[in-house]
């Protein structure tokens, strides 16, 4: 008799009596029933009860495949480590501390690793009774240099005020700061913010934002020119003017860092940098355009903005930016902040006024971004641009830091305008 016996890892093929089953392929539990139903199988080799047992030898092969399997599954657990100490200790391929050591993560930027050579020295401006004051312009007013600052009253918190005092050459205070009076006989909200100073001929203004009297909620704010009157060490103005009809206004923005200049003794304000939009107030809160043009600018650092006034310098205007945009960098202790950022640009001396040149990267010196983190309505991390004056070889730039601080930063001219990359004014 041929052997037809079987290991158990083999699954042999069925075995088929012979004239046992139909073409149709009827099943031992169809017509074959009666068979399947005798249980004295016995030894015998021979005869469809002998083939039928050999047709299930398989099946036993399978069975001591199963018990094989469920017998290593314990082996193979008893091997694993029992607890993380045994898994630590296991030792770690070379190839693995390789890989593990070529993708480290990235270092986070440290913003103060840009700063540029022409970004002279910084000073830090404290006014004594005034902790925490903030944005500060800066103007040449007849020898002295005048500034504007935001006054943060400590009871409240409050920052809607605006203080005035006189530094020497070196920017230090050498009057008795005075809070700006504001004179007016028209319905008026005192929620100052952010002034600028320019001269106008022999005149001295003030542009600042504010909210309009009688708008709704929080309120929403415009721009407010007046002339700003001097009278000794007090400063006052009145009934300043609130611009509320000009291209591109729309009722529910709030209006903050228009850019003042003088153009042939007539005050200018450019209302964007992209595109550059010039308006010329010409009473009654209405604004006519100047000038509209848009360059190609490439600046990765957020939108751009208006920060100090604009100086005729060498036959172009010059003025500096502030733009912000949310990011994560060693300067946040790897917070994601607002970040905000200052640069330069120039325009034409002449309408329509176009943008000739800008910084390619913001302006930065060390110390911009390592100011401890002051309460402020938000975490930030802020360099604001608010006042220049210059002669000729040195620009100093008037900044905010952190919304609690005033500081000086000067410039070398000549070396600020060389950095500068031309733009392409489109058609």
């Amino acid at each position: 008799m041929k052997n037809n016996t079987h290991s158990a890892f083999e699954i042999p093929p069925p075995i088929l009596p012979k004239n046992q089953y139909s073409d149709s392929h009827r099943s031992v539990l169809g017509s074959n029933r009666g068979v399947v139903k005798e249980r004295n199988i016995g030894n015998s080799s021979t005869g469809p009860k002998a083939q039928l047992w050999e047709s299930h030898k398989w099946l036993r092969g399978l069975r001591s495949l199963c018990f094989l399997t469920l017998w290593a599954i314990p082996c193979l657990w008893i091997s694993l480590p029992l607890n993380a100490e045994e898994t630590r200790s296991t030792p770690v391929s070379a190839s693995t501390k390789t890989e593990k050591i070529a993708n480290p993560p990235a270092p986070l930027t440290d913003l103060e690793d840009l700063s540029q050579d022409f970004v002279l020295e910084t000073k830090k401006i404290e006014i004594p009774g005034y902790p925490g004051a903030f944005n500060p312009a800066i103007v040449r007013w007849g020898d002295t240099i005048l500034m504007a600052f935001r006054i943060r009253y400590a009871p409240t918190r409050s920052t809607n005020m605006m203080g005035f005092v006189y530094l020497d050459k070196e920017f230090n205070p050498i009057s008795t700061p005075k809070v700006l009076d504001i004179r007016v006989d028209v319905p008026y909200a005192s929620h100052e913010h952010d002034p600028r100073l320019v001269v106008i001929g022999n005149r001295l203004y003030i542009v600042f934002s504010n909210i309009m009297a009688g708008t709704p909620g929080i309120g929403i704010r415009r721009m407010y020119v007046a002339e700003l009157k001097v009278e000794g060490e007090d400063f006052h103005i009145e009934n300043p003017e609130c611009l509320t009809d000009y291209e591109g206004e729309r009722k529910d923005r709030w209006e903050k860092n228009w850019v003042p200049f003088d153009y042939k003794q007539n005050l200018m304000l450019a209302y964007s940098l992209t595109p550059h939009r010039v308006l010329q107030p010409v009473g009654g809160g209405i604004c006519d355009t100047a000038g509209c043009t848009t360059s190609t600018i490439r600046w990765n650092w957020g939108v751009l903005r208006g920060g100090t006034p604009a100086l005729e310098i060498d036959g172009q205007y010059l003025a500096f930016f502030h733009s912000c945009k949310d990011m994560t960098t060693a300067n946040s202790q790897g917070k994601h902040l607002i970040h905000y950022f200052m640069g330069a640009y120039t325009f034409s001396s002449e309408p329509p006024f176009e943008i000739t040149k800008i910084s390619p990267k913001p302006i930065v010196s060390r110390g911009f971004y390592s100011s401890p983190f002051h309460r402020t309505w938000k975490p930030l991390r802020v360099v604001f641009p608010c006042g220049l004056v210059a002669d000729d070889k040195h620009l100093w730039v008037s900044y905010g830091r952190q919304d609690h601080e005033m500081w000086i930063a000067k410039i070398d001219k000549v070396g600020l305008l060389k950095s500068l990359t031309p733009v392409k004014v489109q058609p």
